[in-house]
């Protein structure tokens, strides 16, 4: 009956696949002529974009950011473990739920302070106890505090992008 979990994900794909053939049916019923011509001019025009996308400063700067911000919260979720096992002397079997609430906490800041962040503006929202219990409710909250610090990279890269680049250098940031 495993196989049963892949029933959905294939149906999905089905979906998919069938809404996409119906929204770009268009595009795959042009003249092969046409066709032809139109891909012609936008592979010139999307090397070009890529070109510039590449040569701003601003891409490589917030892509660093990325890069940093993503390894330290990868990094913290895996070492926090360690430090709560050996240093606080917790039991290896209870602490895995820790980074499981750090990554919870982050996906809850994600969702939750959108809104907030917004309206309090992307600077104001972008800071350990001796208790395992404490240091474990701690990492959550900061998961749920850092939460927003991808979608306001997000937010803050479609504002200094030029609208020619945005879409390139937002796919390069996320990749």
């Amino acid at each position: 009956m495993w196989y049963l979990f892949y029933a959905f994900p294939l149906g999905m794909g089905v979906v998919n696949l069938a809404l996409l053939g119906i929204c770009f049916r268009d595009c795959m019923a042009a003249p092969a002529i046409l066709r032809d011509e139109r891909e012609e001019a936008s592979s010139k025009s999307a090397w070009k974009e890529i070109k510039d996308t590449l040569s701003t400063p601003g891409v490589w700067l917030v892509s660093l950011f990325f890069f940093f911000f993503l390894g330290a919260t990868i990094t913290a979720g895996g070492w926090m473990v360690e430090y709560l096992v050996n240093v606080r002397n917790g039991d290896v079997k209870e602490m895995g739920y820790v980074p499981a609430g750090f990554f919870g906490g982050a996906f809850l800041g994600r969702l939750i302070l959108a809104e907030p962040t917004h309206r309090l503006g992307e600077r104001r929202m972008i800071f350990l106890v001796p208790n395992i219990i404490t240091e474990a409710v701690a990492v959550s909250l900061l998961g749920f505090f850092s939460g927003p610090f991808f979608a306001t990279g997000i937010s803050v890269g479609t504002k200094i992008f030029s609208p020619e680049i945005r879409s390139s250098a937002i796919e390069i940031l996320t990749y």
